[in-house]
C-alpha cells in the first residue's frame, strides 16, 4: 500500500492466494499414488502446479485500486478501467473470511446507485463493485466513508 498526498494506491494481497494454492496442491497430492517409480512425474506435477499458483498471484497483484479525493478507480487485468465517484456509492461493506483475517486483508464491496452499472448484481438487485483482498480493509473503509460523508471522518 502506497499513497501520495490525496490518493491511495492499493494492490490485492497475494499471500493468502499463495497459501490457498499450497493447501489445494497438498490436498490433491493426498489422492495421488506417489512411489519411487513415478516420483519424477510427481515433481513435474508440483512444479507445474506451483508455477500456475504464481501466475495466478501475478495476475491478481496486477490489479490496482486508487482511492482519490473524488472517488475510486479500479484497474483490473484484461478489463476496462472503472472510475466510481463517491456520489455513486450508496453503501460500503467489508468481507473477511478466516484466512483473510489471518493475513490482515479483506474485500470491500460498493453498492452503487441505480444510475451506475457495476460488475456484480447485489442481493437487493442493485449493482456493485469490489476491491478484492486489500490490506487493512477497515482503514480503507474509514477513508472511503469519510470521503463520502466528511462529517463521518471527524
Amino acid at each position: 500500500m502506497s499513497s501520495s498526498t490525496d490518493e491511495l494506491v492499493l494492490h490485492p494481497s497475494v499471500t493468502k492466494s499463495f497459501f490457498k494454492g499450497l493447501i489445494a496442491i497438498a490436498v490433491f497430492s493426498l489422492f495421488l499414488e506417489v512411489n519411487p517409480a513415478n516420483l519424477g512425474n510427481y515433481f513435474i506435477f508440483l512444479a507445474i502446479s506451483i508455477a500456475l499458483v504464481f501466475c495466478y498471484m501475478g495476475a491478481k497483484w496486477s490489479a490496482r485500486y486508487v482511492v482519490g479525493s473524488g472517488g475510486v478507480t479500479i484497474h483490473v487485468l484484461l478489463r476496462a478501467e472503472k472510475n466510481i465517484a463517491f456520489s455513486e456509492i450508496e453503501g460500503v461493506t467489508i468481507s473477511q473470511g478466516i484466512l483473510a483475517k489471518r493475513f490482515h486483508c479483506g474485500s470491500l464491496y460498493f453498492q452503487l446507485s441505480a444510475r451506475r452499472k457495476g460488475s456484480y448484481i447485489s442481493l437487493i438487485g442493485t449493482t456493485a463493485e469490489t476491491l478484492r483482498d486489500v490490506k487493512n480493509p477497515n482503514e480503507i473503509y474509514q477513508r472511503i466513508a469519510s470521503a463520502m460523508n466528511p462529517m463521518f471522518g471527524t
